[in-house]
């Protein structure tokens, strides 16, 4: 088993994610850790994909307002 906290701050890329699937045994774990996007406690949106902020935006339009 193997934690992934880079995750936290990027979404790792697809071919990284299909990298890692076809280099471990079928029995093997990753524990992902929640990307920051995720988390209910941040409006922080650096490392979102565009098309995850839009869907964002499209549910929680306030999600990443400017803080005062």
């Amino acid at each position: 088993m193997v934690e992934v906290n880079s995750s936290y701050y990027a979404l790792p890329s697809s071919s990284n994610a299909e990298l890692w699937a076809e280099r471990t045994p079928p029995d093997f774990n990753f524990n992902i850790m929640t990307a920051v996007l995720l988390s209910p406690e941040t409006n922080e949106s650096a490392a979102a994909p565009m098309t995850c902020l839009r869907i964002i935006h499209d549910h929680e339009p306030n999600r990443f307002a400017a803080s005062s």
